[in-house]
C-alpha cells in the first residue's frame, strides 16, 4: 500500500483550479496502474476538518473531531497495489505526482504483530 502524506489543511491553500489539477493528475496515475494491472483500489480521503480520532489512552474511550492541529502530516489518499516485491512497489512509488507535494510511505498489508514474534 501507498499511503500518501501531505501537510494539514494544506488543500484549504489551493485554489480550486490547482486542487483539480492534483486530483486530475493522480487519477492519471491511477488510471495507468489499473491499466497495467497492479492496482487493487485507491481513494483520496476527504478533509482532516470532516473527521474525527477514537482512542482509549485515558481509560475510557475519547472522541476528538478534527482536525488535527498537533498533527505533523495527514495521510490524505492510499493506492493498494498487487505487486510482488518491495522493490516494485518502490518502482511505482518514485512515479506517484504526489511526491512533489507530500510524502509516500510504503506498507506492507499483513498480520501487524507477525515480526514480534
Amino acid at each position: 500500500m501507498l499511503l500518501v502524506f501531505q501537510t494539514p489543511n494544506v488543500n484549504a491553500t489551493l485554489t480550486a483550479e490547482e486542487g483539480r489539477r492534483r486530483y486530475d493528475v493522480m487519477m492519471e496515475y491511477a488510471d495507468g496502474l489499473a491499466r497495467r494491472g497492479v492496482l487493487t483500489a485507491g481513494e483520496a480521503l476527504g478533509s482532516e476538518a470532516r473527521s474525527a480520532r477514537l482512542g482509549k489512552g485515558t481509560g475510557s474511550s475519547t472522541v476528538i473531531d478534527g482536525p488535527f492541529i498537533e498533527a505533523k502530516e495527514i495521510i490524505g489518499g492510499f493506492l493498494m497495489l498487487n505487486v510482488a516485491t518491495r522493490d516494485e512497489t518502490i518502482d511505482i512509488a518514485k512515479t506517484c505526482p504526489a511526491v512533489e507535494w507530500g510524502t509516500l510511505e510504503i506498507r506492507e498489508v499483513g498480520l501487524c504483530w507477525d515480526e514480534f514474534r
